[in-house]
């Protein structure tokens, strides 16, 4: 199954295939994005998100935010979750560790 990778920063039109089954789409992102974040269900790692997404909104950086909680840090995330979470969101953050 291919994978789109989507790239803030607009450095060509056309799609730079860099493994058979990857494709990085260079989009540039709306002006206000709506921001997701990966909870790996590190201690306190959903609050600390929650505090970066009010605080992106309220200086008008970003339009909104969520925060997607995953089982624990081993899982991945599965293919329709993560068609999900295209769909809501423009930039995402993952990898809060200890």
């Amino acid at each position: 199954m291919p994978i789109e990778v989507t790239l803030p920063a607009p450095r060509s039109s056309a799609p730079v295939s860099t493994v058979p089954t990857r494709t990085h789409v260079w989009r540039k992102p709306p002006a206000k994005p709506v921001m997701g974040f990966i909870d790996n269900t590190k201690t306190r790692a959903a609050d600390l998100m929650n505090a970066i997404g009010r605080e992106l909104t309220r200086r008008g950086v970003i339009a909104s935010h969520f925060v997607h909680q995953k089982p624990d840090a081993a899982h991945s995330i599965p293919p329709d979750v993560r068609a999900d979470l295209m769909a809501r969101g423009h930039v995402f953050v993952s990898g809060i560790g200890d």
